[in-house]
């Protein structure tokens, strides 16, 4: 059995309400019945987060290089793919920076959503 930081599905809940504060985003399960079974947030049938038991799944564009240098520097906690796909490991000793992860997850919305220009749910 694997053993999960308690702290990570702390993280995931605070993602989780935050991804469904942006206009129109919906959670859904992804591949349900599998080993990779994990809630997606979508807007207009686009995914733009996937939060995983260990880790967590967003797509960038404007800072993909930045992820990508991150991920250099900490192969352990960040992947990041030529396709814009980032890996984030939420289970390590300490959670990832949660200001980096909220701002990802803006930009990974609306890159899903270019003409979206509503604001955030209260």
């Amino acid at each position: 059995m694997v053993k999960t930081n308690k702290s990570s599905g702390a993280l995931a809940e605070t993602l989780r309400k935050f991804a469904l504060k942006f206009p129109d985003a919906v959670e859904e399960i992804a591949c349900a019945g599998t080993a990779v079974e994990s809630p997606v947030f979508r807007v207009k049938g686009k995914s733009f987060l996937f939060i995983g038991k260990r880790d967590l799944r967003l797509k960038l564009q404007d800072s993909l290089a930045s992820a990508a240098r991150l991920a250099a520097k900490e192969p352990a906690r960040y992947e990041a793919s030529a396709m814009g796909w980032i890996k984030v490991n939420t289970d390590l000793d300490s959670p990832p920076p949660l200001d980096l992860l909220k701002a990802w997850i803006e930009e990974s919305y609306r890159a899903s959503t270019p003409k979206i220009k509503k604001p955030l749910k209260k």
